[in-house]
């Protein structure tokens, strides 16, 4: 079993094999790479990140676990993704974060066999913009049918009363929030399109941010 990665990039650190003792390019052509992946990468939008990787040959291969980390040392697992078992050929594939951290998130692939035998990929670093304990996020925006909040990290542990605003200041929407998420859904229907504010208060502080409905 095996994972590696393969870039154009300096022969010296073109290949990332963990705990097998390969050091050298010769040694690579000349043993059996059953998993064979030539990319893999992450990318943010709309406070999402978006994964997405391809192997180049597959040989007993039985899922993706992605993992990911705050500090590029702690990681957990958020997804898998079932592998082809045996191919040969270009294959695709791509996995959806949808509640990142803010600031760095760190990805790596933990690539099992059927036996249960594993091995890691590099790992990709994806920024999310946001800070803990600064503004909130909105997304998508524009919006249509439901919005998305994300909330600081410090504001996590607190119950919110979040309001939806037009530009006169009259509440179209209002919901109660209890503590405990990071992010907080809020339907649109009967919001009719138009220019907003999304407002959440939590005792005295108020956090604002402007949203557009289509």
């Amino acid at each position: 079993m095996g994972i590696f990665i393969a870039a154009f990039a300096n022969f010296n650190t073109l290949w990332s094999l963990s705990g097998n003792g390969y050091n050298t390019l010769n040694d690579l052509f000349n043993m059996v790479l059953p998993v064979e992946l030539i990319k893999f990468e992450g990318k943010h939008k709309s406070g999402v990140v978006y994964l997405h990787w391809a192997t180049a040959t597959e040989l007993n291969n039985s899922h993706f676990d992605i993992e990911r980390s705050a500090d590029g040392r702690v990681y957990e697992a958020i997804g898998r993704v079932k592998g082809a078992g045996d191919y040969q050929g270009l294959l695709e594939y791509a996995f959806t974060d949808e509640k990142p951290h803010f600031g760095l998130n760190y990805y790596r692939l933990r690539q099992v066999d059927y036996d249960g035998a594993f091995e890691y990929s590099n790992v990709v670093a994806v920024e999310v913009e946001g800070k803990p304990g600064g503004g909130i996020s909105v997304f998508p925006n524009p919006a249509a049918g439901q919005v998305e909040v994300g909330l600081p990290a410090d504001l996590v542990d607190k119950a919110l009363d979040i309001t939806i605003r037009d530009l006169s200041g009259r509440v179209v929407l209002r919901q109660q929030q209890p503590a405990g998420e990071r992010f907080v859904q809020l339907p649109l229907d009967g919001v009719p399109p138009g220019y907003y504010t999304v407002n959440v208060q939590a005792g005295s502080r108020l956090l604002t941010e402007k949203l557009i409905v289509e």
